[in-house]
Order: structure tokens, then sequence, then C-alpha cells
């Protein structure tokens, strides 16, 4: 943080404030577009799991459009909310009275938060017609899916593989089974 002296007061600006507008954007869709990778993952999991039902890259599609389009117009709805909070936010001046009560010295932030929300909306309204963003997205949806699968089975299988290790009577199987073994390596070396 920055700190500024002001009329005998000590002012703190606010990291964000120094930064460039269009970074803070970006590191917003970085957010964003890990919230629609895990929706599609989600998606191919339970389709996957429960209703045993293949890829489908269509409705992956439109699964991710559709998550664009939610998660626009709540960053959208928010902008609004901002900039009502802003237009009160000007004629206010003093101590706040809570969290939520924005004064003059906090203009500049709310500003920021609502430019930044807009940039989100224009950034998702232009990469839902991307292919190859989407294409993208759902290709490591995929993958997260598809390793989140197998982990899973994998640890069923270990604990059945400890388990079965821990029974008692394993060592007289495995023993049986070595004598077949070398009883069939004797049959085929007398037949050959």
């Amino acid at each position: 943080m920055i700190r500024k002296r002001r009329r005998n007061r000590e002012t703190v600006i606010p990291y964000a404030l120094t930064r460039d507008p269009e970074s803070l954007v970006e590191e917003g869709l970085l957010l964003v577009t890990a919230a629609i990778r895990m929706r599609i993952t989600n998606e191919l999991i339970m389709r996957a799991i429960r209703h045993d039902e293949p890829f489908d890259r269509e409705l992956l599609l439109d699964v991710a459009r559709t998550e664009m389009a939610t998660i626009a117009s709540q960053k959208a709805a928010e902008a609004a909310v901002l900039e009502g909070a802003h237009a009160r936010a000007s004629r206010r001046s003093g101590r706040p009275a809570h969290s939520s009560d924005y004064q003059r010295d906090d203009l500049a932030a709310l500003g920021l938060r609502r430019r930044i929300d807009e940039g989100i909306v224009e950034a998702l309204a232009a990469r839902s017609s991307d292919g190859e963003y989407l294409e993208h997205i759902i290709g490591q949806a995929r993958t997260m899916a598809m390793d989140e699968m197998f982990r899973t089975r994998l640890s069923e299988l270990q604990k059945r593989v400890a388990s079965a290790s821990q029974d008692p009577e394993r060592a007289a199987r495995i023993q049986g089974l070595g004598d077949d073994l070398r009883r069939l390596a004797e049959e085929r070396r007398g037949a050959a």
C-alpha cells in the first residue's frame, strides 16, 4: 500500500488503485475462466458417472456459453450496484457507519471496481463466440475430469489391494498359484 499525507492525516491508497485496470480485468478473467472450467469438469463427471453418458462436445459448448452468460449477468448487476453506490458516495463525506457506507474517499475504488466488472462483461461477450477459447477450456476440463475420475478409481483399487494384503489366507493362495504355475511350466517342457 502507498501512503500519502493529506491535511495532517494519513490516507492509505489501496494497491489496486495504483495498477492498470486492464491487468485487473485480466486477473478477473483468470478467476472466471477457472470457474467455467470447474463447471464443465463437474458436468463431465456427473454425466459420466451418474448417467453413463459419453463425451458430448456440443453440449459442453452450451454449458460453457450458459455459464459465461450467467457470470456476465452477475458482473453487470454488480457494476450497476457499484454505479449506484458511487453516486451516493459522491454526496457523502465523513466517517462511514459500516463497511458498505461509502464516502467520497471511496469514489476511486468504487469506480475501479465498476470498470473491472464492465471489462469482464465485455471480455466474456467476446470470448463466448471464440471457438478456440471455448475448445481450450473444454479440453482442460476434460483432462481435469479424467484425472479426478482416475484418481478416485485408483484410490478405491489401492484400498482393495491393502485389504487383500491383510487377508490371512492370501499367502496360501499365492503359494497355490505358484505351485500351479510351476506344474504348467513342467507340463509345457514335457510337451515340447
